[in-house]
């Protein structure tokens, strides 16, 4: 865990900078307060990973003032503690105090056994007989001579040896006590089981206090929110199915429950994916709440939270109270857990997740919800379109079309024949080098639209991917594929970048966009070996972050660096080899669809902006994630730095025999009759 000394907490008001900086404030003061404060009393958590940024901004991403520029907050990466070796010592340690345990447990029965132990009895013997330990025996049976002596503790009586029960029981008080002080030294002694289990056992603990003071430190260095109010507080807490009746003669039962399945069912995403003025009542809408209020689980939902979610609707989308990304995700964790039990029954032992048959007990209470939903709305779809017969894929300036079958018959169409498709790139004069570059190309995709004459035959509802391939002066190659998020708002039509793809993708579900994103990497003929980088802004987040994390994918390409804007990628277990950085906004709703936090690890980096403050747009849009990055790359935040070295790399950055050609992949839906 990084240590940053007193000045590092500074206001960036308070410190020089020059005409071309300006500053990204995230020392969070009641941190580094409440750190020092705990180190003056004795405490022992280091200051939290929490500080100031100052780098240089172009032009476009200046920010007018200190109080406009955004707080980042930075978690797991190169700073990060790694506590799996401690961990995995501890239980071994464990297992040594368990075998302890049972030594000890051995010894206390052994020496109950000794101490109840009684002499022999008084006995005569027709023969002479053996007792060892004595210097001269009288062993008729064994060969002894009648002749050879017999012990002093035997005397001759008749023609009979008899042993003296005195002397013998004089002998084996003492052989008992000898044992017993052995015993003794053995359990209790200062070397003994006893103090070698105590040892081990103090070991423990200190390496269990070792782990919860840099699990701690990770705790405080993350934004702490205040108690969560505002007209959220109402979902949050509370059901107010019986209100509804208050709300139908206001705007009306069906516009109410219209809203909620955009709000509610993955609809967060839908509503917070662009301009929100833009989110259309569309007619599969109606179809999908006509459907999800015949489902016996959906509608005792819909009906109990469709007030508290339409009165709250206003103050998510205002995102002026740095709460509403944490606020979704409280409400989702709640409901997520309170439908569980008859989510969990509907939807049987086991699910498809990704290339694998996983048990559905495996799934995040909210992943087993997303892929409820996502079935609801997938018979919708169909009920509404007709049932998905292929998916069509289709490199603009070429004329191979390919059609692969459903996600649902072959996840990740890894087990489809495709044709590569060179003659698809197009030189690429300024291609993106950062971070913002990066998630700016993006943008421009997802709001460029195919015309025919680019080889696409259904532009109004193709999704877009974009393949970069950067060939280095030294003749090797490498990969960014580039996945913009929503762009329809319907469930199961022609256009998969739509919500049915959000609540498949939030449920680890294989969905037709992940399918034409493998689908294109093939036909863009990235070789076993070559580094292959991906962006993704929200759904294409999600995207992108399952793709890296399928085991059956990762066979085929080596998937080296992940970077996600605005995207739920919690429920992406992705591999330690490959690198990730997840930036997401305090006040974005979107990254908070998966109920739960976007792990961190050494390799996995989530880097939280507050721009709640900033007044530059609503904190969804790829245009804000673009402005709030630009230039975080200078920022000399270890863990960032260590990221983007790799990430330079793949795109080609300091290189400056490295030429970029791109191939724009257009796909769509085929639907049946």
């Amino acid at each position: 865990m990084a240590t940053r000394s007193d000045h590092d907490y500074l206001e960036a008001s308070d410190r020089p900078t020059s005409a071309n900086s300006s500053p990204l404030v995230g020392p969070a003061q009641e941190y580094a307060k409440a750190s020092d404060s705990h180190a003056a009393s004795g405490g022992f958590f280091p200051h939290p990973h929490t500080w100031s940024m100052n780098f240089s901004h172009s032009a476009q991403g200046t920010f007018s003032s200190t109080h406009d520029a955004p707080a980042i907050f930075v978690n797991g990466g190169s700073t990060a503690v790694n506590t799996d070796d401690i961990d995995a010592l501890i239980t071994e340690l464990n297992t040594v105090s368990d075998y302890l345990s049972d030594a000890i447990a051995s010894a206390e029965s052994t020496r109950g056994k000794v101490t109840a132990a009684l002499p022999p009895p008084y006995e005569l013997f027709s023969e002479p007989f053996l007792v060892s330990g004595y210097s001269a025996l009288a062993v008729t049976d064994l060969g002894v001579g009648a002749d050879t002596e017999i012990p002093a503790t035997w005397r001759d009586t008749q023609t009979q040896c008899l042993i003296d029960p005195f002397a013998l029981e004089e002998q084996f008080i003492q052989a008992q006590h000898g044992a017993l002080d052995a015993l003794d030294t053995y359990i209790d002694g200062p070397e003994g089981l006893h103090s070698l289990r105590d040892t081990i056992e103090s070991l423990i603990s200190d390496l269990r206090v070792c782990v919860d003071i840099y699990t701690q430190a990770d705790v405080q260095a993350s934004p702490t929110l205040p108690p969560l109010n505002g007209p959220w507080a109402l979902a949050d807490q509370q059901r107010v199915g019986p209100l509804i009746p208050i709300l139908t003669q206001i705007v009306g039962l069906g516009e109410a429950l219209l809203l909620s399945p955009f709000l509610a069912i993955g609809g967060v995403g839908a509503f917070f994916g662009g301009d929100p003025a833009n989110l259309p009542l569309v007619s599969d809408g109606g179809q999908f709440l006509l459907t999800a209020m015949e489902d016996p689980i959906l509608s005792q939902w819909l009906t109990g939270d469709s007030l508290a979610l339409f009165l709250t609707l206003p103050w998510v989308m205002r995102a002026r109270s740095g709460q509403s990304s944490y606020a979704v995700q409280q409400y989702f964790t709640h409901l997520a857990h309170r439908m569980d039990p008859q989510v969990s029954s509907a939807l049987g032992e086991t699910v498809r997740q990704g290339s694998k048959e996983v048990p559905t007990a495996t799934l995040s209470p909210m992943q087993r919800l997303a892929y409820y939903v996502a079935g609801v709305a997938q018979r919708s779809g169909e009920q509404f379109y007709g049932p998905t017969t292929g998916i069509v894929v289709s490199p603009r300036g070429s004329n191979t079309t390919s059609v692969l079958p459903p996600a649902s018959r072959d996840p990740f169409a890894l087990a489809t024949s495709l044709s590569t498709t060179p003659e698809a790139f197009r030189p690429l004069p300024t291609p993106p080098r950062t971070i913002a570059q990066t998630i700016a190309h993006s943008d421009e995709l997802q709001h460029s639209r195919p015309t025919m004459d680019e080889g696409s035959k259904h532009q109004s509802h193709d999704g877009s991917i974009s393949i970069i391939k950067t060939t280095h002066s030294d003749g090797t190659r490498t990969w960014m594929v580039i996945v913009p998020g929503t762009r329809d708002w319907s469930m199961g039509g022609e256009d998969l970048q739509d919500l049915l793809t959000n609540l498949q993708g939030v449920a680890g579900q294989p969905t037709d966009m992940e399918s034409s994103v493998v689908a294109a990497m093939t036909m863009a003929g990235i070789q076993p070996g070559e580094p292959v980088g991906f962006y993704g802004h929200s759904q294409g987040a999600i995207t992108v972050s399952n793709i890296a994390a399928d085991t059956a994918v990762r066979e085929r390409f080596t998937m080296t660096s992940v970077l996600t804007a605005g995207g739920p990628t919690a429920g992406a277990a992705l591999p330690s080899e490959t690198y990730a950085l997840h930036i997401e906004n305090a006040d974005d709703a979107v990254p908070a669809l998966d109920a739960q936090a976007t792990p961190t690890s050494p390799s996995r980096i989530v880097v939280t902006i507050d721009s709640h403050t900033t007044n530059r747009g609503y904190p969804h849009m790829s245009s804000v994630y673009a402005t709030v990055t630009e230039g975080i790359e200078q920022a000399g935040e270890p863990a960032i730095d260590d990221w983007s070295q790799r990430f330079q790399y793949l795109t080609g950055a300091g290189d400056e025999g490295a030429v970029s050609e791109e191939m724009i992949i257009d796909c769509r839906r085929e639907i049946g009759g």
